[in-house]
């Protein structure tokens, strides 16, 4: 009773039991104005689910692609099906086989006309190699190394020939 809706109408109270009753009036009053306030009061804080939005859950290029793939499967599958009947129509013989087509490159003329130049170039550089003096002069590297094998060899038969002792008409 802290309002200020008591305090607006003064009333005389003749007896304890008018003042209850007009009490409780008052208090229904205030308690139904609560439930409206109650029922139309938004909220502060927002505890809804997001928005989900149809592009997000509904993958149309997916969808898309699937349906494109099943074409193309289909229209295999029709192709192979007329070549099949095909087979079945004729004595069961395939014939795979295209007499009619040669292979043939639209650059093969250039092809073999430089095949032929790298050749001929190959050729060329092979008989100067062939031609040419060797700056290095390999038979006296073999004549040295025949004889340190030799060298060698008389080492590992004589241990001791090939070893040198002081001179012994030295005096110190």
């Amino acid at each position: 009773m802290e309002t200020v809706d008591y305090l607006a109408f003064p009333v005389i109270v003749a007896n304890l039991r008018q003042k209850y009753l007009l009490k409780k009036k008052w208090d229904a009053f205030h308690y139904q104005r609560h439930l409206d306030r109650v029922q139309t009061a938004k909220a502060q804080i927002d505890n809804k689910p997001p928005r989900t939005f149809l592009h997000n859950h509904v993958q149309v290029k997916k969808i898309q692609l699937q349906q494109d793939r099943l074409a193309y499967i289909e229209k295999d599958n029709k192709l192979m099906l007329e070549r099949i009947a095909q087979i079945m129509r004729s004595k069961g013989l395939v014939d795979n086989w295209n007499d009619c087509y040669l292979r043939r490159s639209r650059n093969c003329g250039k092809r073999n006309r430089d095949i032929v130049r790298i050749t001929m170039d190959n050729q060329a550089l092979l008989k100067r190699i062939q031609e040419t003096k060797p700056d290095y002069e390999y038979k006296k590297w073999e004549k040295e190394w025949q004889a340190s094998r030799n060298h060698l060899k008389l080492k590992i038969i004589y241990p001791d020939a090939t070893k040198t002792y002081p001179d012994a008409t030295k005096q110190y």
